[in-house]
């Protein structure tokens, strides 16, 4: 309720899983039913654009139960979905004991099958991860993709202004420390220059299914497109993981299975 009386119009909910045996691998302390209860007392405080995160993958994970997930989802009724992929970082506590996650070929047929399921039930995909419905779309998120200006509060958080981006201690006490002492929590910041953030802009706006405008990219930064990078893209567009269109530069749906690494191959 405070939230929302101080103006906060939209909220994510991270749900992860409706499956109280998925959510106990990844050490959650909430249950399946308390996302539901969590998402009642939001609609009850007034929100009315809400996003559930969810995550797929899961060790052992079937296509049915992917599906029952989904169906718990869309059952709430929330505007806007966000669905990761499962992936285990190096520093983990997962990657300590390495759990046996499904294989590209099954998490390929995981994201193909909810794309369809989703548009099915009236939620649009455009981005990557992201799907909502009609005219719900994140603003924040594309602000992202789109390289803009945002800004990030609170522990951790990211910001991006005037071509800068910059970050906050990610430590608690540190952050109190320097918030309490009336000192800045900026931790590290990183400018690019026009090729860097040309390049950048590039792989980011591939995420979004709209694509990205070349010649508009180009004349935003003032420059060009490395040749190297050029011939790159259209091998890919060869390959059919790129689509370009008039001066329309987007990933085909097999492009978006393997994104990361294409863009690995534009730095």
């Amino acid at each position: 309720k405070l939230l929302r009386a101080l103006g906060v119009n939209r909220i994510s909910l991270g749900a992860q899983s409706f499956d109280d045996a998925y959510l106990k691998f990844l050490g959650r302390t909430h249950s399946a039913l308390d996302i539901q209860k969590c998402f009642g007392l939001l609609r009850k405080a007034g929100f009315r654009n809400i996003s559930v995160d969810l995550m797929f993958g899961f060790p052992g994970q079937s296509l049915k139960q992917l599906r029952k997930d989904l169906d718990a989802a869309v059952k709430l009724k929330s505007e806007h979905l966000s669905i990761y992929n499962l992936t285990i970082e190096a520093n983990s506590r997962f990657n300590r004991f390495r759990p046996s996650l499904p294989n590209s070929d099954a998490c390929g047929k995981f994201y193909r099958f909810l794309i369809e399921y989703l548009e099915e039930n009236g939620f649009k995909q455009y981005e990557i991860s992201n799907f909502a419905k009609p005219k719900k779309e994140s603003a924040h998120n594309c602000l992202y993709w789109q390289r803009q200006d945002y800004i990030g509060l609170g522990l951790g958080a990211h910001s991006h202004l005037a071509k800068e981006s910059f970050w906050n201690v990610s430590k608690l006490d540190a952050y109190l420390m320097n918030v309490q002492g009336g000192q800045s929590a900026r931790e590290g910041s990183e400018a690019l220059d026009k090729g860097a953030q040309l390049v950048e802009a590039l792989l980011f706006g591939l995420r979004m299914n709209k694509g990205v405008r070349l010649g508009a990219l180009q004349k935003r930064f003032g420059c060009a497109i490395p040749l190297d990078k050029k011939k790159k893209i259209k091998e890919f567009v060869d390959r059919g993981f790129l689509e370009l269109k008039k001066d329309t530069l987007k990933a085909t749906l097999n492009g978006l299975l393997v994104l990361d690494e294409l863009c690995g191959y534009l730095i």
